[in-house]
C-alpha cells in the first residue's frame, strides 16, 4: 500500500514538473538554434588570430523578435567588439546588422530584441552573414564564423509577423 502511494506521488510530481512552465506563465523555448564555429583563419589570408577559436550559439526567434546567444572564444587577446555583418564567405566589412556583447573574459551570453525581418533573413539566408570578434591586436577581427545550418537541413522559416497596431516601438512589436 505504501509503495502505491509513493508511485502516485512520484507520478503527480512528474506531471506537475512537466506542466510547471505553462502553469507559471512561462512559454516553452521557441526559435531556431545555429551553432557556428569561429576561427582566425576564417577572417582571411593574413588576417585574424591563427591561435584563436571559439563557438557562437545563436537562438533566433522571429515571432518574438528575440536573439539569444552564447559566445565562447579562446586563444585571443581580450575581445572588444562582437557583431554580425551582412557579407558572404570570403568578403569582409559588410554592414553590421546586430551588435553583441563581446566575450571579454572568454564568454558572453545575453538576449536582446531584434527586428523580426532581420531575424527571418538571418535564418533564411545565413550564408549571407558572419559573426566576428574583434580585439586590439586584430581590429579587423580576431575570429570569424559564417552563419549556417552546418549539416542539418534548414528549417522552414515563416514570414516575419506583422507589427501590432498599438505598438510604441514597431520593429520589436509583433502579434
Amino acid at each position: 500500500m505504501k509503495s502505491t502511494g509513493l508511485v502516485a506521488m512520484v507520478a503527480a510530481g512528474a506531471a506537475l514538473t512537466a506542466c510547471a512552465p505553462t502553469l507559471l506563465g512561462m512559454a516553452p523555448a521557441r526559435g531556431y538554434t545555429m551553432i557556428i564555429g569561429l576561427t582566425g583563419e576564417a577572417e582571411g589570408p593574413g588576417l585574424g588570430d591563427r591561435d584563436g577559436s571559439g563557438t557562437a550559439e545563436l537562438r533566433i526567434d522571429p515571432a518574438r523578435g528575440r536573439l539569444c546567444y552564447i559566445i565562447t572564444v579562446e586563444g585571443i587577446a581580450p575581445a572588444q567588439l562582437t557583431h554580425i555583418h551582412k557579407s558572404p564567405a570570403g568578403q569582409s566589412g559588410g554592414p553590421i546588422v546586430v551588435h553583441l556583447q563581446p566575450p571579454t573574459d572568454g564568454e558572453s551570453e545575453d538576449c536582446m530584441p531584434i527586428k523580426p525581418e532581420v531575424a527571418v533573413s538571418l535564418l533564411r539566408n545565413p550564408a549571407d552573414y558572419y559573426l566576428n570578434v574583434h580585439n586590439e591586436e586584430h581590429p579587423g577581427g580576431a575570429v570569424r564564423g559564417q552563419l549556417g545550418w552546418g549539416e542539418r537541413r534548414p528549417p522552414r522559416i515563416p514570414d516575419a509577423p506583422a507589427p501590432t497596431p498599438d505598438c510604441k516601438d514597431p520593429p520589436y512589436c509583433t502579434r
